[in-house]
């Protein structure tokens, strides 16, 4: 599957959950999209998955795996439950290939500075290790951007945040960095923020997050 296509497979599968809606679903029908977005999303290259956050393209594989057995058995509730949770996936992917777009350090800066919103600055300055003074510079359209390990600390912290202000309030979705977290052997997202090797793991507990709490 090609990342482009996400957003069109994703529309497909809605129409296949309008099917199973119906008391005698056009079986035919559901079979033949399925099959079609099944065998894209098998067929997907080591290249285009590189470009698919790792989280969801593990969840959409899953999906599938439901999914398809589903569909070939003819279990209609089994099947609405795993198209919807494959289209919501599919949604998900189009979606953060579209926030992929270049945004370069001081962009990111901005966009937790509005996520968080009313926040006391606080919070998110400890998260991402940097005075008040330096937080400010990196907010001011003139002021210093941030680069090499503060950039990628930036990037993971506004990567795992995309994730949490789906299922948690501002002030939640920052304190979650400072929960323990099984994932995490127990030890909390920020205490792990300084290790660059950590930014990925990080990221995904918190993509689990969003599907725990949305379960």
């Amino acid at each position: 599957m090609r990342i482009e296509q996400a957003r069109d497979h994703a529309a497909q599968m809605a129409e296949v959950n309008d099917l199973l809606r119906q008391a005698s679903p056009d079986w035919d029908a559901v079979t033949s999209t399925v099959g079609r977005i099944n065998d894209t999303v098998t067929s997907t290259t080591p290249t285009e998955q590189g470009r698919i956050e790792p989280y969801l393209y593990r969840t959409l594989s899953d999906g599938m795996l439901r999914l398809w057995p589903a569909v070939t058995a003819r279990d209609r509730k089994a099947a609405r439950l795993a198209a919807e949770a494959v289209r919501q996936t599919l949604a998900d992917i189009a979606d953060a290939a579209e926030r992929a777009g270049p945004r370069d350090p001081k962009h990111t800066a901005s966009w937790i500075a509005e996520v968080v919103g009313e926040l006391d600055d606080a919070a998110v300055r400890s998260l991402l290790g940097v005075s008040y003074r330096t937080w400010r510079r990196w907010l001011a359209a003139d002021g210093t951007t941030p680069a090499g390990g503060d950039a990628a600390r930036l990037a993971a912290v506004a990567a795992a945040l995309d994730h949490l202000q789906r299922s948690f309030t501002p002030a939640g979705a920052v304190a979650w960095f400072a929960r323990p977290h099984p994932q995490l052997a127990g030890r909390t997202p920020s205490s792990l923020l300084a290790d660059v090797a950590e930014h990925q793991r990080i990221v995904d507990v918190a993509a689990g997050s969003r599907i725990s709490v949305a379960s």
